[in-house]
């Protein structure tokens, strides 16, 4: 039997874990502060780095355009991956 795993329902539990609200932001440091783009990118070069891997090449936005693109497979609509991705523009 081929079970599904449906992200709401993990982000759900991902936020009654952790005592986050919905309007939360989904990564954050220790202080519950939101991950920035300058610690992201310092925390995935050095991840990169401890793995064997040279960094550079590796940058934040490339997980933003993976995630969008998957979005969009997924069927979700422009403005649901407009609000998902905080941003205002219609490009």
């Amino acid at each position: 039997m081929k079970h599904s795993i449906f992200p709401h329902h993990v982000l759900a539990f991902l936020f009654k874990m952790n005592q986050h609200t919905y309007n939360s932001p989904l990564f954050c440091g220790m202080d519950s502060s939101p991950l920035t783009y300058s610690n992201f990118s310092r925390q995935l070069s050095s991840l990169l780095l401890r793995a064997g891997y040279n960094p550079k090449g590796y940058f934040g936005h490339f997980f933003q355009r993976g995630a969008t693109s998957t979005m969009a497979q997924l069927g979700f609509t422009d403005l649901e991956i407009q609000q998902l991705g905080w941003w205002q523009s219609d490009t």
